[in-house]
């Protein structure tokens, strides 16, 4: 049974040793006990962490120490786009190592799960490249993907398989496919040795090892932000939240300004706080209560359709809604490299022309100079607020410790000087943050200037808006909770349904704020096209009825999404019927038109 170790990564220099000399001398060891080695994984390895050339770094300089004598896998590949993932793919095979472990498709957020036809275009694309297919190892990780790889389809590609999965059943149903299965899971070490498996990764943990690593007697140096050392004690369960006013991130630090940007000017007033900036920010906001997540329209040829956008967000500003920019779920931004978020950014900015706030919300998860260099760079374009991510480096569900996450809004509230709306994104992180925290960073940094919340669980509304006590406005991305998150002083909500139908949006959230005699038309409306959206899923389902009434935004999908499916689309048609939407024009219910 093959043995492989997954190291941790070293991002400097450690005790006057090189980082090269430390990779060589691990790799050596692993060497020596005939165990081979798994770099840049999401946990241990810091793989989300990584930019393309720190990747490549780890890859070659691995294969060198190992000298052919054992295995070396590439992980770290991302999920994302079929293209990006193939060409990161065929990086790693190009650095000379023995298996690469390609992630299953996962194109939006986690636990949207892929249709059956995009998973099969997916692998078919990936496995099409055959210096690729011969080197893969499929990588079964339903916490991170949001579902797991099926047997029947491991069967029918006839690839080894790493597994997470910690259910000895379900991993023998792997192995009774007749292909080699390695688990990773701490918990299968036994079973793995016991039940016929090809092997099993030791050291697959989920988290960095910090300063030290175990079994290995050398210091890896510390872990990238967000990440921290591990504490030297445990903290007290007492200690109040603590938000530092001297982040190491200096507040007055250059902001990187990639190529094809505007002028530097525009970067210095990304960087520089500005109490009218803010206000006005915040104003605009607060006047335009409904926001829609936007859908990010594509040519037939695949690249981002700057008029049909424009003409979007000019339909949304029109009808009074806020727009969003690149959000990881229907705006499709896990899928758009950064000069196609700068190019969105800033047609949404000049298309809404001060109408309505546009948002960038493309940002994480990934670490804190990353997201703050994204950050920065959004603000350069010209938007009224960038969206701020709960730190989420690793696997989701894998929570951050209370002081890494202080941390991470130290860094990045004193780097990013523009207005911010925090995100509470508990579907997107599997973690939630604590209203006393929340409440503490909209104190202490001005320029964070409302917060989006989108908890499944609607008892935390009352606590989160408590704690916050009506100093920003609040929004809820969970459109059922809407009617309550009013109730209790919320402000409005953001959805992906205000692409479709945004005067009624407007129209539903003026009837639970007003006292109308009946919201129930609009609201119940709403409620109606939200439910045959959810079922068919965003953003496929979005782009079908912007599609069947002929507005700018539907149109292809980015693989590996594919369009939805003609029952699908009938089933959309007759809603949107339903509801009074035809032949391009929704027919509002106080009589209005969009």
């Amino acid at each position: 049974m093959l043995e492989l170790e997954a190291l941790p990564t070293i991002h400097d220099s450690v005790g006057g040793r090189s980082r090269t000399e430390i990779v060589t001398e691990v790799v050596a060891r692993c060497r020596d006990a005939g165990r081979g080695v798994v770099l840049a994984t999401f946990g241990l390895g810091e793989g989300h962490l990584l930019s393309d050339d720190e990747r490549r770094e780890v890859w070659s300089s691995a294969v060198a120490a190992a000298g052919g004598r054992i295995p070396v896998w590439a992980a770290g590949i991302e999920f994302g786009a079929t293209r990006r993932v193939l060409a990161q793919c065929r990086t790693a095979v190009a650095c000379g190592v023995d298996g690469v472990v390609v992630p299953p498709p996962r194109p939006g957020a986690v636990g949207a799960r892929p249709r059956i036809a995009e998973i099969d275009g997916y692998y078919t694309t990936i496995f099409a490249d055959h210096t690729v297919g011969t080197m893969a190892i499929l990588l079964d990780d339903a916490a991170e993907a949001g579902w797991p790889l099926d047997p029947a389809l491991v069967a029918a590609i006839g690839h080894r398989v790493l597994t997470f999965d910690d259910d000895p059943l379900t991993v023998w149903r792997l192995a009774e496919t007749g292909v080699e299965v390695f688990a990773a899971s701490p918990c299968l070490e036994r079973f793995a040795r016991t039940a016929g498996l090809a092997g099993w990764v030791r050291g697959s943990t989920r988290r960095p090892p910090g300063t030290s690593a175990a079994g290995f007697g050398a210091g890896f140096g510390a872990p990238r932000r967000p990440y921290l050392d591990a504490p030297r004690s445990p903290t007290p369960a007492s200690e109040p939240v603590r938000v530092a006013t001297a982040p190491d991130v200096a507040a007055d630090a250059p902001v990187p300004v990639r190529a094809g940007a505007n002028t530097t000017a525009d970067a210095a007033t990304a960087a520089t706080p500005s109490i009218p900036r803010q206000a006005q920010a915040r104003a605009l906001i607060t006047r335009h209560p409904m926001a829609a997540m936007a859908v990010t329209p594509f040519a037939a040829d695949g690249e981002l359709d700057r008029d049909a956008l424009g003409a979007h967000v000019d339909a949304l500003a029109s009808a009074g809604v806020a727009v969003y920019l690149g959000s990881f779920g229907t705006g499709e931004g896990q899928l758009l490299d950064d000069d196609e978020l700068d190019a969105l950014y800033r047609s949404g900015v000049e298309a809404a022309a001060g109408r309505v706030p546009v948002v960038a919300a493309g940002l994480g998860f990934s670490s804190t100079a990353m997201v703050i260099e994204q950050a920065q760079h959004a603000a350069a374009c010209g938007v009224t607020a960038v969206q701020i991510h709960p730190p989420r480096p690793g696997a989701r569900g894998v929570a951050l410790r209370p002081d890494e996450v202080e941390r991470y809004y130290d860094d990045v509230l004193g780097a990013v000087r523009s207005p911010v709306l925090l995100t509470n994104q508990v579907a997107m992180t599997g973690s939630r943050l604590a209203p006393e925290l929340v409440a503490n960073l909209v104190h202490q940094h001005a320029h964070v200037i409302g917060l989006n919340t989108t908890d499944p669980d609607p008892a935390m509304l009352g606590p989160m808006l408590a704690a916050i006590a009506g100093r920003v406005p609040v929004f809820s991305g969970m459109l059922g909770q809407l009617p309550q998150l009013l109730a209790l002083g919320g402000t409005g909500g953001l959805c992906f349904e205000a692409n479709v139908v945004p005067d009624l949006c407007v129209a539903a959230h003026r009837a639970l704020t007003e006292n109308e005699a009946d919201p129930v038309p609009p609201w119940l409306d709403l409620l109606r096209i939200h439910d045959v959206l959810m079922r068919h899923q965003n953003p496929r389902s979005v782009k079908a009825a912007l599609d069947l009434l002929g507005r700018p935004g539907g149109g292809p999908l980015r693989p590996p999404y594919l369009r939805s499916p003609p029952e699908a689309v009938a089933e959309i048609a007759a809603v949107l019927a339903a509801v009074g939407l035809r032949s391009g024009a929704h027919q509002t219910n106080d009589g209005g038109s969009p």
